[in-house]
């Protein structure tokens, strides 16, 4: 009982978690993918409860019979999306709507048939565990269907996300492999993880649910596992280990400011990825970039990030990173608010917007917040004062 407990605990503080994270701005794929994890947080806090209730609170687990059906039978889509907004390209269509209608089509037709079956009935199914009612032969047989449900449900889903993945990997070139090697190896052990918590529904099928539920040898392994799962998922998305795995379709040929020049034809400029040539790190200036800026002007966008410029520029994040410190003395949040305030300056000195308020051209300046904006005019501000500061002397 107390290993399914923490596992309880456990799955509340990640939804928490991806709560405030979803309070935050991020870019769309990524508050697709916190939302998703929050889904699959909740699913599981509702699957770990319907364990307790259905042993020991069974009139509790009547009441939310229609709720825990519907957390059985959509863990693994939840997951399944997860894997499928990771993999998705930007002209892909968004997730299928008929994955959402299937885990919710049995509890929504279990819920409106409960309100005309007796409250004993599905009562005397739970304590005489999975024990059917003659009189409501069929109800029954569905009211207790709940884990051969999970079974089915969350096999389809993992089996869906491992095709996925591997449909993904042989769709990417040699090159790409091997750098997202990690995040593939890391999600194919959260895989691996759950499929051996999907053990212990098969084994329920197998055995008696009484003795499902005493097999601590099982019970104690399988929901320990869950949380690492969990630790581990929430961690890499508070990191963004887990940027979106995706192979971009060809664009239309436009000013980028990485280029490249021909020895034989030092007229002729090519553009080289960073993500295929990483020597063009090399041939990368200040006046390249800076001309990028303020020309594609991709600070405007309010949830712009480094990792989603990198990824349209199409070089590595932490090069990116690097090259902005190296280059700039500052951070990339801090780049971003420079060219903003400059943006802001020129609002404001327009005569159109002679009497705008500044909060109303924030947006337009590429601010998401008042809050940003007096951060990034504060952060401007101390730079400026430790430039003009004067050297100390004894």
């Amino acid at each position: 009982m107390s290993s399914i407990w923490l596992v309880v605990i456990c799955s509340l503080a990640c939804s928490i978690y991806m709560l405030l994270l979803l309070m935050e701005r991020y870019a769309p794929y990524e508050r697709r993918m916190q939302r998703g994890a929050l889904v699959y947080f909740l699913f599981f806090t509702g699957i770990c409860l319907s364990r307790l209730f259905y042993k020991w609170y069974p009139e509790l687990f009547v009441y939310f019979a229609p709720l825990f059906y519907l957390c059985h039978t959509g863990s693994g889509v939840a997951f399944y999306y997860i894997v499928f907004t990771l993999t998705s390209s930007r002209d892909e269509k968004r997730f299928p709507l008929i994955h959402y209608l299937l885990p919710s089509l049995i509890p929504l037709v279990l819920g409106v048939w409960m309100l005309f079956v007796p409250f004993d009935v599905p009562l005397g199914i739970v304590k005489g565990f999975r024990v059917l009612n003659q009189e409501w032969l069929f109800f029954s047989r569905v009211f207790a269907s709940f884990i051969p449900a999970q079974v089915v449900f969350t096999g389809v889903y993992l089996s869906l996300s491992i095709g996925k993945l591997r449909h993904y990997r042989k769709l990417l070139p040699e090159k790409k492999r091997k750098e997202i090697r990690y995040r593939m190896r890391s999600i194919y052990a959260i895989i691996t993880i759950l499929f051996v918590g999907w053990l212990h529904p098969l084994i329920i099928l197998f055995t008696s649910l009484e003795n499902a539920f005493s097999a601590h040898g099982v019970i104690v392994p399988i929901a320990l596992s869950i949380p690492f799962v969990e630790i581990i998922l929430v961690n890499n998305i508070q990191r963004h280990n887990y940027p979106r795995l995706e192979i971009k379709p060809a664009s239309k040929p436009d000013y980028h400011p990485f280029k490249e020049v021909s020895v034989l034809e030092p007229k002729e400029k090519v553009t080289v990825s960073l993500a295929v040539n990483k020597t063009s790190l090399k041939l990368l200036s200040r006046k390249d970039f800076d001309n990028y800026f303020r020309q594609e002007k991709p600070y405007l966008n309010t949830e712009l990030k480094l990792t989603t410029l990198a990824e349209e520029l199409g070089v590595g994040r932490e090069e990116l990173s690097r090259f902005i410190n190296r280059t700039y003395g500052m951070h990339f949040n801090h780049f971003v608010g420079r060219w903003r305030l400059r943006e802001m300056e020129k609002l404001r000195n327009s005569a159109k917007n002679k009497e705008a308020t500044i909060k109303s051209l924030l947006p337009q300046a590429g601010f998401a917040s008042y809050n940003s904006y007096m951060r990034a005019r504060q952060e401007a501000e101390r730079k400026n004062n430790e430039r003009e500061k004067p050297l100390h002397q004894d």
